[in-house]
């Protein structure tokens, strides 16, 4: 799978985008990272057995991983999506599944709304879709700070006492993959999002194939029942909370190779 460097100009925003790009005869994956991961949360998705003639395509948010942005003030989730349905178009992709972690789960439910009938599936991996979906966002204005970087400082410092599964990787890693000037910028916007009405909607009325993972620690998620009477799979991932490619990729990677491959079948019959 190759690493290629992205330069792009979004209403006058410079990026240098970092990106997995690989091609297949399957249909492709879009794959999009949340707050403080990067692009290799999904690397070994392609290499299973299952995968290795599927397309993937999963790159680093701006200001995240190894991607740049030259106006970090300008971060925010529909910055994110107009970057998103721009790269679709840079790569000629017409159908596609796609998938979001946290706030890449947010942003590929925007993206998902838009292009309804190119969505073969999407697996939103605790992508918030309530407002109680703020647990990090909501902090900006729980802990106000003087700039970005002592906010960042102190919510990693929250962060590393939280004793669930995933977050002391989370928080070995972050500090390399997050530029602190899009910190608020993102977290702001998130919050904001996140608290608009109609999303919960606008996720369970795609007309798409869709599931929604969770960590096992996170089963109390009150709308978990109303996905799943509204049609949405819903899996728990055991020996997980927020970061479930973290701490158990291979049954997260299981299942979604699965749904991947029914939802490919209803789409397309015995095609493939």
């Amino acid at each position: 799978m190759k690493k290629n460097s992205i330069n792009l100009c979004i209403n006058g925003v410079e990026l240098e985008l970092s990106a997995f790009v690989k091609e297949g005869y399957l249909p492709p994956l879009i794959a999009l990272h949340g707050f403080g991961s990067s692009k290799e949360d999904y690397h070994d998705f392609i290499l299973r057995s299952e995968n290795r003639d599927r397309g993937l395509y999963a790159f680093d948010l701006p200001g995240l991983g190894q991607s740049k942005i030259s106006n970090p003030e300008l971060a925010s989730i529909d910055f994110l999506v107009d970057l998103t349905l721009q790269l679709l178009d840079l790569w000629n992709l017409d159908r596609f599944h796609i998938c979001g972690h946290s706030m890449g789960g947010l942003t590929a439910l925007l993206v998902g709304h838009q292009l309804q009938e190119q969505v073969i599936s999407f697996t939103n991996i605790e992508g918030n879709v309530a407002p109680g979906d703020t647990f990090m966002s909501r902090q900006i204005f729980q802990y106000p700070a003087k700039n970005s970087q002592e906010f960042f400082e102190q919510f990693m410092e929250r962060t590393s006492k939280v004793e669930q599964f995933g977050y002391a990787s989370y928080i070995a890693g972050a500090p390399n993959k997050i530029s602190t000037e899009v910190v608020l910028p993102y977290l702001s916007s998130i919050y904001d999002h996140s608290n608009r009405s109609g999303l919960f909607e606008k996720f369970t009325s795609l007309s798409a194939n869709k599931m929604f993972v969770h960590g096992v620690e996170n089963s109390h998620l009150t709308y978990l029942p109303e996905l799943s009477k509204r049609g949405v799979q819903v899996l728990s991932v055991p020996h997980a909370s927020h970061f479930p490619m973290n701490t158990n990729p291979v049954y997260l990677f299981d299942n979604m190779s699965n749904f991947i491959q029914e939802a490919e079948k209803i789409s397309y019959g015995s095609r493939f």
